[in-house]
């Protein structure tokens, strides 16, 4: 990440900047979908691949396949982070405010501040239906803190810090109940060097410790928790390096070990989903690339290869 002015959230520029990201959705980013409702999964998984920055969202109507508009956010909003809470609302985050949204009214309401202004940090609804926002910049330098939102009293408290100061990191609830935490970079001037390192935060105790180190280091990647309960990790970048590399954690062991690469290199606000078959989707950067599968079973990405076309790369308003 590179270093920002006091009290300011890093701003790219030019055809190789990047946009610091938002945390990943936990409805359609780093972990198992839950269909709990399709509108909140849609709105969440809209705001999560920033498609939504004005203060204005839409939902899908599952029948007819289209789009319907529904409620505005009470905040206008570029990047945010969104997590769907076992209540089945959308709980949508960034710089310091938060929201909720309410599928059943189609309305976004406004819930308790976080305790630091952060963006680019990870948002991971635990088993007790907790969410766990972990890293991120506060500005101008990447932090180690950590905090919990309760949906029961609309309030975040703080837990542990992390071991080590992230942004553009991945986290992933396991099995077990503790979040993995890997990779991300730190703050520099330039361009940073990513972490290979990783984490585990232990709800039970509110701590975070090490655990084994990647075999790459890598930021801007994407992880999804396999039916096995090992996690895979993917893509990212390597300072100027964009990666096709991916590899395994396995909780079990607390190792990483290489598995079969991608067909292409990806980097970047990637959305990732565990489909039904058990197999991992990778669609890339907004959508401007193929999309990639990975067969546990096998070890290896089949790329979409077939006759369509690509699809179109969506644009975005650029500051």
């Amino acid at each position: 990440m590179r270093a920002a002015a006091p009290g300011r959230l890093p701003v790219a520029h030019g055809p190789t900047a990047r946009w610091p990201r938002a945390g990943r959705s936990q409805v359609i980013g780093m972990h198992r979908w839950t269909m709990g409702s399709l509108r909140a999964l849609l709105v969440a998984g809209l705001l999560a691949a920033g498609l939504a920055v004005s203060p204005a969202a839409s939902a899908a109507g599952p029948a007819s396949g289209t789009w319907v508009k529904t409620g505005s956010m009470t905040t206008p909003r570029e990047n945010p982070t969104t997590v769907l809470l076992h209540n089945g609302q959308v709980l949508v985050m960034g710089g310091v405010t938060a929201e909720l949204y309410d599928p059943k009214t189609g309305t976004f309401s406004a819930t308790g501040d976080m305790g630091a202004a952060r963006g680019g940090f990870t948002a991971t609804v635990l088993q007790n239906g907790q969410v766990l926002v972990a890293g991120g910049d506060e500005g101008s330098a990447a932090t180690s803190s950590a905090e919990l939102f309760d949906p029961a009293t609309g309030t975040f408290s703080p837990t542990g810090s992390m071991t080590t100061a992230r942004v553009d990191f991945t986290a992933t609830l396991l099995d077990n109940g503790k979040v993995l935490v890997a990779g991300g970079e730190g703050t520099c001037a330039t361009v940073c060097p990513p972490f290979s390192s990783a984490e585990l935060y232990d709800p039970a105790t509110g701590t975070f410790s090490p655990t084994g180190s990647m075999t790459a280091a890598r930021a801007f990647h994407i992880a999804a928790l396999l039916p096995n309960g090992k996690v895979l990790v993917a893509g990212g970048e390597n300072g100027s390096t964009t990666l096709s590399s991916a590899e395994l954690y396995d909780p079990d062991a607390g190792t990483f070990s290489p598995t079969g690469n991608m067909t292409a290199a990806l980097s970047g606000n990637q959305i990732t989903g565990l489909l039904p078959s058990g197999q991992v989707l990778v669609v890339g950067d907004h959508f401007a690339t193929q999309p990639e599968l990975y067969d546990p079973a096998t070890g290896t990405w089949a790329g979409d290869a077939g006759s369509s076309p690509p699809p179109p790369a969506i644009s975005t308003p650029s500051c």
